[in-house]
């Protein structure tokens, strides 16, 4: 499952909207995103101008971030997998 992200939304924030979609739950019912990944080093590092992808997981989501978009797949998925459809 594929997300947009918004250039003006953190992308941790993001991040968590995402999988609580994903999951059919309310973001506020996820666990803390900041016990899983630094939201202010993740915010840094995939910026719209950046190319870098940042792969971990997140509520039992394999979440991978990159320039502007959010993928989600399940526990087994690794970065490579999600990257053939690219």
């Amino acid at each position: 499952m594929e997300y947009q992200t918004d250039s003006d939304e953190p992308t941790a924030t993001a991040v968590v909207q995402a999988v609580a979609d994903y999951k059919g739950v309310q973001h506020e019912e996820m666990e803390p995103i900041y016990e899983f990944i630094e939201p202010d080093a993740l915010d840094s590092l995939v910026s719209a101008d950046s190319d870098v992808v940042v792969q971990f997981k997140y509520a039992g989501v394999v979440v991978t971030v990159g320039p502007n978009q959010i993928r989600l797949g399940n526990k087994g998925d690794t970065m490579e997998r999600l990257s053939e459809d690219s």
